[in-house]
């Protein structure tokens, strides 16, 4: 009987080229799990599939009625907004309508991450006030919650 005397530099050298061929391997193809594929766009510095790297935007204009002091509070304690808007008025609050741009982004990889892993992330969502007026009476707006698009 035969015995093979390999030295042990040669062992070492062998099992570090097989886990890199299988690590390499298993990346190959990408990462099936979405949170994987995060973690390697974020973290692991992964190019590929990854996207542009640039987050995209997207931007709409929406009309409120911002109700005040004492319509806040009712609506706190669980007031219908309808409702608290109309006593309000009758006590003799009057709401402000406000014209906004919300401008909404998608999270980079990074942000993705983060938030995945309960640390803070930049707000997605930027709302600029573009004018703000005295409400003069009930409207649309006024009835509900539901935003009404302006048209430019």
């Amino acid at each position: 009987m035969r015995t093979f005397h390999v030295p042990k530099a040669a062992v070492t050298a062998l099992v570090a080229i097989a886990s890199f061929v299988a690590t390499t391997a298993s990346y190959a193809l990408g990462p099936s799990d979405p949170q994987d594929k995060t973690y390697q766009c974020a973290v692991a510095g992964q190019t590929w599939g990854c996207g542009d790297g640039k987050p995209s935007q997207a931007v709409r204009i929406e009309e409120r009625l911002q109700p005040g002091p004492r319509a806040a509070y009712a609506i706190h304690t669980g007031v219908p907004k309808a409702e608290a808007i109309a006593k309000a008025r009758a006590g003799g609050e009057v709401p402000i309508r406000q014209v906004v741009r919300i401008t909404t982004r998608q999270l980079s990889p990074a942000e993705q991450w983060d938030r995945v892993n309960g640390r803070y992330v930049s707000p997605w969502e930027k709302v600029e006030v573009l004018s703000s007026a005295p409400d003069t009476g009930p409207g649309p707006v006024a009835q509900g919650d539901k935003p009404a698009t302006v048209k430019r």
